[in-house]
C-alpha cells in the first residue's frame, strides 16, 4: 500500500490518503482502476482512471490517455475564448500515426472523419517516439487546400494557404521522417476520399520551441505548445513560423491545471451512455 500512497500523493483531492491506508487490496485495486471521467468526444470513449491521474504530479510521464483527453479539453477551452474566430481545429488520436506506419491507411481510416481534409484548417497529431519514450507534436496546416491542387497548379488556389506539416519537438530533433510519413498519409487519404491522386506540393518544417530540461516533461511541453496554437492558430500562417517560447510558469502550471480541470469535470459531468 506504500507504493499506492506514494503515487497518489499529488491527487489528494480525489480521496483522503488516510482513508486509503485502511483499504483492502481488493478495494485499492478497484479504486485504482476506477474511471473518473470520460473524454468529451463520445466516439473516442476515453476514460481517465485514477491510475492516469497519478501521472499528473511532477516527476511522472504523461500517458496516451492524458494526452488525448487534455488536447480535447484545451481545444474546448480555447474555442470558447475565440468565439468570433473560425479556424477549424481537428485532433488525431494518439495511436493514429503509429498505426498508419505499422498497418497502413485502410486500418486507420475508420478512426477519422469522412471529411478529415475538407473540414479542418489545422489537424493536431500527437506522436510518441517509443525508441526514446518521447512525445512531440505535429500539425497539418490547411489540409483543405489539397482539394484545389491540380497537376498544373501543385500549390493550390491562390486564395488558400498551402498545406504544410509542422513539427514541434521539445528535444530539438529534426523530424524529416515524420514529415514524409504524414505526407504519405495525406496523399493516401486524398485518393481514398476523392478517387484521384494528390499532386500537391506538401512542405514539412521543424518549428523551434523551448527545450525541455529533463526526460520526463515531453508530454507537458506538447500540451503547452498545443495550448498556444489553439489560442492563436494564426502563428502558423507565416512562411517560417517564429519560435514558440514557453514560459516556465506555464509549463509548471500545466499539470495542476489539468488535474483541477479533470477533477472538476468528473464531479459535474455525467458519463455518456455506454
Amino acid at each position: 500500500m506504500g507504493r499506492l500512497r506514494q503515487l497518489l500523493n499529488g491527487i489528494a483531492e480525489r480521496m483522503d490518503l488516510q482513508d486509503m491506508i485502511s483499504m483492502s487490496q481488493e478495494t485499492a485495486d478497484y479504486w485504482w482502476n476506477e474511471a473518473i471521467y470520460r473524454g468529451i468526444k463520445k466516439s473516442a470513449s476515453i476514460a481517465v482512471k485514477n491510475q492516469d491521474m497519478a501521472r499528473l504530479p511532477p516527476g511522472n510521464r504523461l500517458n496516451d490517455t492524458l494526452i488525448s483527453v487534455a488536447l480535447e479539453l484545451l481545444k474546448s477551452e480555447n474555442t470558447e475564448r475565440r468565439q468570433n474566430q473560425v479556424t477549424r481545429l481537428g485532433i488525431f488520436n494518439t495511436f493514429i500515426y503509429k498505426e498508419f506506419n505499422l498497418k497502413g491507411h485502410d486500418y486507420v481510416a475508420k478512426w477519422t472523419d469522412s471529411n478529415t481534409l475538407s473540414d479542418h484548417d489545422l489537424i493536431f497529431v500527437p506522436i510518441h517516439d517509443f525508441s526514446i519514450e518521447h512525445w512531440f507534436l505535429a500539425v497539418i496546416h490547411f489540409p483543405s487546400s489539397l482539394l484545389s491542387c491540380t497537376q498544373n497548379n501543385p500549390e493550390g488556389s491562390s486564395d488558400s494557404l498551402p498545406c504544410r506539416i509542422f513539427t514541434f519537438d521539445s528535444l530539438g530533433q529534426h523530424n524529416a521522417t515524420v514529415h514524409s510519413n504524414l505526407k504519405c498519409y495525406l496523399k493516401e487519404e486524398f485518393k481514398a476520399k476523392y478517387g484521384r491522386d494528390c499532386n500537391c506540393d506538401i512542405v514539412g518544417q521543424d518549428v523551434e520551441v523551448t527545450r525541455q530540461p529533463n526526460a520526463i516533461d515531453c508530454g507537458i511541453y506538447l500540451l503547452c505548445i498545443a495550448d498556444t496554437l489553439f489560442g492563436n492558430p494564426d502563428l502558423l500562417k507565416k512562411k517560417k513560423p517564429s519560435k514558440i517560447n514557453l514560459q516556465s510558469a506555464e509549463v509548471k502550471g500545466m499539470r495542476s491545471k489539468l488535474q483541477k480541470l479533470i477533477i472538476s469535470l468528473s464531479q459535474n459531468t455525467p458519463f455518456p451512455d455506454s
